[in-house]
């Protein structure tokens, strides 16, 4: 039976692969953590701009919308950080399974005395 994942909102099925085809996934899948995190540091960037406009000119903008925009920013965040947790997840199961293929990680009991 094959390991079901769900990353991005999609169904990611882990079924027997070669060690490349594993190596290939798991390039795929730093690739895409990289963006998750550029996109997490996006929304803590704009979180800190919006706070510090607010700091400067509190008088001028309308706090309620300022708090609108930066629950819809944070809201944007937990997205990704939820999405992150679910790919670094996939991420972790491929890495099992290739260094598995590789032989590098067998149960105590399977390896060779040396």
């Amino acid at each position: 039976m094959a390991d079901v994942f769900f990353v991005a909102r999609e169904r990611h099925v882990l079924t027997e692969r070669t060690k490349e085809e594993l190596f290939e996934e798991y390039s795929r899948l730093e690739e895409q953590e990289t963006r998750l995190f550029l996109q997490i540091e996006t929304c803590e960037k704009c979180v800190s701009g919006i706070l510090g406009q607010l700091y400067l000119h509190g008088d001028k903008i309308d706090l309620l919308t300022i708090e609108d925009v930066l629950t819809l920013v944070h809201n944007k965040e937990q997205e990704f950080r939820t999405e992150l947790l679910h790919l670094q997840l996939t991420k972790m199961m491929v890495s099992f399974r290739h260094s598995k293929a590789i032989g590098e990680n067998r149960p105590l009991e399977d390896r060779d005395e040396e």
